[in-house]
Order: C-alpha cells, then structure tokens, then sequence
C-alpha cells in the first residue's frame, strides 16, 4: 500500500504539480528514477488522493488524471499469478490458472496498444531539457543515446523527436541559431529513450554530440509522427530500411513480436555498404528467435565474411526481391525508411508490385 499526496500551498516551492509524494518510502514516487530528491512536504491536512497497490516502475500501467484526483483503470495492472496452495488440483473450469492467463493477456495486450494520456516531459511546440545519461558506441561512427527527463514522456511505435541543435559562428539577425534534426527513438521507458546516431563529417548535430559527455543536458520536443499499426488482412510486413533507417523499424517489429495474438510475418531487407556498417545486429538476431521473423542484408562490398546462420546478399535490393517476397500483394504492407533515393526506389519497386506501402 502507498499513500500518496499533492498540494501546491503546503509543500515546498520547488516541489511541482505533477510529482506525488510517497508517505511511507518519503520520495517522490513519479517514476523509477525521479531526479527530485527533496524533503517531506509540511502539510497540515494531508490530502490522501490514492490508496492501492500500484506498480510505479512505469507509467505504461496507465494513470489517468482527472483535476487532483488519480484513477487507475484495473486492466492496467498486471495481474498475480496465483500460488500452488490456489489451485485445488480438482481439475476446476475454469481452474485460478485459466483465469490468471486470461487476464495476463489482456494486460499484456493493453501494455501494448494503450497509451498513456500524460506526457509532461514532452511537447510538440516547446523544446524541453533532456539529459544524457549514457553513450554506447555501436559502431565507429555510431553510437546509442540514452536520454532522461525528471518528468513522464509518452511515445509510441513510429513517432520521431527533434533535438535543438545550436549553431556555432556567425550568426545572421533573421535566422534562428540553431538547427533541428530528426530520430527516432529505438527503445523508451516512462522517462528515458534511446536514439541512434550516427557521425557525419562537419555535420552540425554530429559536432554538437561529438561534443556531449555524460551529464550534459539537451533539448528536445515532439513526438511527431502519423504512422499507426493495426492488425487487419496483413499477412506479411516486408521492412525496407537503409542505414539508421532501421530506428524506426526496431520498436515497430517489437510490438508485433510481443504480441501473441499478432501473427505477422515480419520480413526485414536492410541495405548497407559493408559487413562491419550493419545496425543493431545482435537486436535483429534477439527477433530471429521468433518464428515469423526474418531479415536479409544487401550488401554492396564484397568485403568479409557473414558469420554462419547470416543471411547476405552482395548488392543493393532490386524489384525481384520485392517480387519474391511479396507473393499476395492485398495481403502484404511494406514499410520503408532510408535516405531518400533509397526511398525513392523502394516505392516504385513496391509500387509496381501494387502493394500497400508507408514511407517514413
């Protein structure tokens, strides 16, 4: 049980709006890792606005604000698996173990599709601050930035975020100075997500986080996007990416994984230079493991050695490809993202083919 309370006049000045504090642990219980570290508000009348058992590690579970009050919808939170001693072993219908799974997969199911209606730590038109929190290289020019807010962020499968990047130099008066660029985020918590980045040469956003270290903090807005996934007559996903094209594609091929209702074949071509260039391998042999996903990369160069079990081929993807992995074209949706001649490409191959298709 936890007690939790809000008031603006009694606490403290810096204590805001939209953190709870939790009387039994005395912290903020907002999320997992809350920034605020602040002492007990002093409150004469406490006002006790929930009193449940609730999972605070992420506000996926859904809670809903209304006004001062919490509600908490019960098919939100995961359910208890029951305990030997619950089972009489009598062969009951339904038996405590029925019901238990019954309600597991509605849980699991509404984790994935039901988006939580806060979001204070984004905004569409306002950049808000963001702290970086790890920097995981992933190839030379490559790396995986985790990012952290002290307030809830609401993303979903296909969104991208913008990040404020200032400009250095002379600044022209008409102009703003700083620039914006693009990513979409591979993974996210209630707090903090991830993007994968990668170097270009005198690029201003690649100086900018060439620059960053641990602890810096940046500005960032969004999320934007229309994409939106609903399972109707697609029996195949066929993925086309290119390069960091394949950010978008990670959390998309993970939710229709985790489904098990969902059973899409997800077929992933991704294109790349070299061997060594390719992204997130070890993420793509982790969804291997299912049975309805596969992926091939098309390899320009004719450099190294694919490790056994890799599926490679030596060039670019063509429209035979296409063709082949298309077999019913009403029953099929392409995704495709990647620079914009790749882009370019992939639509009239899949336009010619007469399939349905989304181009990020």
């Amino acid at each position: 049980m936890r007690l939790l309370l809000r008031s603006a006049a009694a606490g403290p000045p810096d204590f805001p709006l939209h953190h709870f504090w939790c009387l039994a642990e005395q912290r903020c219980c907002c999320s997992l890792v809350c920034l605020l570290h602040l002492p007990a508000p002093q409150i004469s009348s406490p006002s006790i606005l929930l009193a449940t058992k609730l999972n605070f590690y992420t506000f996926k579970d859904k809670f809903i604000m209304e006004g001062s009050k919490i509600s908490v919808d019960e098919d939100d939170l995961e359910p208890e698996e029951p305990k030997a001693e619950d089972c009489c072993g009598e062969g009951c219908n339904p038996c405590v173990y029925d019901i238990y799974r019954n309600q597991l997969k509605k849980y699991q199911s509404r984790k994935i599709q039901v988006e939580t209606s806060i979001s204070l730590g984004l905004s569409q038109t306002d950049f808000l601050p963001f702290q970086l929190i790890e920097i995981k290289d992933e190839l030379e020019d490559t790396a995986i930035y985790r990012f952290q807010s002290i307030d809830l962020i609401e993303l979903g499968i296909g969104k991208h975020l913008e990040l404020k990047v200032p400009l250095i130099g002379d600044i022209v008066d008409d102009k703003p100075n700083f620039v914006d660029r693009k990513y979409s985020p591979i993974a996210w918590t209630s707090n903090t997500f991830d993007v994968i980045v990668k170097r270009y040469e005198n690029g201003p956003a690649s100086e900018y986080l060439a620059r960053s270290k641990v602890g810096d903090t940046m500005q960032w807005r969004g999320p934007y996007g229309d994409f939106q996934y609903e399972k109707t007559s697609q029996e195949v996903q066929l993925i086309l990416c290119a390069g960091t094209g394949i950010a978008p594609m990670i959390p998309i091929i993970s939710s229709i994984l985790e489904n098990e209702h969902d059973e899409t074949v997800l077929k992933l071509y991704c294109g790349c230079p070299t061997l060594k260039s390719r992204l997130l391998l070890s993420k793509l042999k982790e969804f291997a493991a299912f049975w309805n996903f596969s992926f091939t990369h098309f390899v320009t160069s004719d450099e190294g050695e694919p490790d056994w079990g890799e599926k490679v081929v030596r060039r670019r993807i063509e429209e035979i490809d296409i063709q082949n992995a298309i077999e019913n074209a009403t029953k099929c949706r392409v995704l495709i993202c990647g620079p914009d001649s790749f882009c370019d490409d992939m639509k009239n191959f899949v336009t010619k083919v007469g399939a349905n298709f989304y181009c990020f």
